[in-house]
């Protein structure tokens, strides 16, 4: 028996309720992805059950937090360049400093498959500019003072898709952390090169 056409009668509260439930079928899946709310969309892409064609509808959804979630809990993992193009398609409006590094450098022993030049740009754009004290930067601007310390660039160090390139970059860093957090990295490259 499939529940989806008893959606557009649930409550919000059962909708979500029923979107992070990893036994739902397909057929109610997509009616969530379809007729749900922003949230219950957002519960449905956290769903370790998720189906390809629902993940599919999710990314065309209009929503970027909700294609943010689906990189985060690593839905995208076989589409590394859907992954660049939902980085590359967000305004920087809707990024802040822990959203961006949680989604797209991981968090709490996880990785999205990110690739290497988005973890570059976000690099460059964003933690250096912070880890050398500049004030006009995003992260500073939006009154953080996020990431001077090298916290999410020893993160991304950790990364498995950073590479020997980003890895050099990174080990001039101000950020005493984030520099050896790069010269571990750059062990461990050149050792898997050998």
């Amino acid at each position: 028996m499939s529940l989806a056409e008893y959606i557009p009668m649930m409550t919000n509260r059962e909708v979500s309720a029923l979107a992070r439930n990893r036994f739902i079928d397909s057929p109610t899946q997509f009616a969530i992805a379809e007729h749900g709310t922003l949230s219950s969309r957002r519960h449905l892409a956290r769903n370790p059950s998720l189906d390809t064609g629902v993940r599919d509808v999710l990314v065309d959804d209009r929503a970027n937090s909700v294609k943010w979630v689906l990189v985060e809990y690593q839905a995208l993992d076989d589409k590394p360049d859907l992954i660049r193009e939902v980085y590359r398609g967000t305004p920087r409006r809707y990024w802040n400093p822990w959203r961006l590094g949680s989604t797209f450098v991981g968090y709490q022993n996880t990785a999205p498959n990110t690739p290497s030049d988005v973890l570059k740009d976000i690099y460059m754009n964003y933690y250096r500019p912070a880890e050398e004290g500049d004030e006009s930067s995003h992260f500073y601007s939006s009154g953080f003072r996020f990431g001077s310390d090298g916290y999410w660039s020893e993160k991304m160090m950790k990364h498995k898709n950073v590479n020997e390139e980003l890895a050099v970059i990174v080990s001039t860093s101000p950020a005493e952390r984030a520099k050896k957090a790069a010269f571990a990295k750059l062990v461990v490259l050149r050792n898997e090169k050998k």
